[in-house]
């Protein structure tokens, strides 16, 4: 963080400049002495050694004095990034846990909308079911009112026909009364028969009289 404010105010580092610096003075002493030809290898070994010993001890007091005070931040200053920057203070784990709930809450929502439109096209089949259920009723309604009223009919002349039976001293004009209804009836349930056999077969009939007698 501070190389990052010191570049903003000096434009460099302050003490990557030093230490380059000594750098660069260290190398100009010692190609200085080597090329006094004067001296031999191990005077001029001797004599670099000793004069660079010095001038680090000195740029090392120099160093420090420049560090504390030229290349410092004046008490005035205030970075510019600082200035400009906007400090939000935000919670970011309290954001991250809402985000994570509302995600968790859309997809439990996106299956159970899945899970009704499921139930919306059983019952949609259910209904298409009774519609046609009912639909195919109804010729059979028609036919157990039929197959009632005729076996009324029937009872009437069974009952009719034993009450006659058990009289004997029934006329003959009121017998053959009786056996003119009696075919009159039995005529009537033949023309009920063959219009119910028009809309259904014998099964059928047989299993609704059943139904009927039951």
């Amino acid at each position: 963080m501070e190389s990052e404010e010191e570049i903003e105010f000096f434009g460099f580092v302050p003490v990557t400049l030093v230490a380059e610096l000594q750098g660069e003075v260290e190398a100009i002493l010692k190609n200085g002495v080597e090329q006094l030809s004067a001296l031999d290898r191990r005077k001029v070994h001797r004599v670099s050694g000793t004069l660079l010993e010095s001038f680090r001890r000195n740029y090392f007091i120099f160093s420090n004095f420049v560090l504390r005070n030229i290349l410092r931040f004046p008490a005035s200053f205030r970075l510019e990034r600082k200035a400009s920057d906007v400090v939000v203070t935000v919670d970011l784990q309290s954001i991250t846990n809402d985000l994570v709930s509302v995600l968790e809450e859309e997809d439990y929502y996106e299956a159970e909308v899945q899970r009704q439109r499921e139930i919306i096209e059983i019952e949609r089949y259910r209904l298409e079911s009774y519609r046609s259920l009912l639909e195919y009723s109804k010729p059979v309604v028609g036919l157990v009112g039929s197959i009632g009223k005729a076996c009324k009919e029937l009872e009437d002349v069974v009952r009719l026909y034993n009450k006659m039976c058990m009289s004997s001293s029934a006329e003959d004009e009121d017998y053959n009364a009786l056996l003119e209804y009696r075919e009159v009836r039995s005529s009537l349930a033949k023309k009920e028969r063959d219009d119910l056999l028009a809309i259904a077969s014998e099964e059928v009939l047989a299993m609704m009289s059943e139904c009927v007698e039951k």
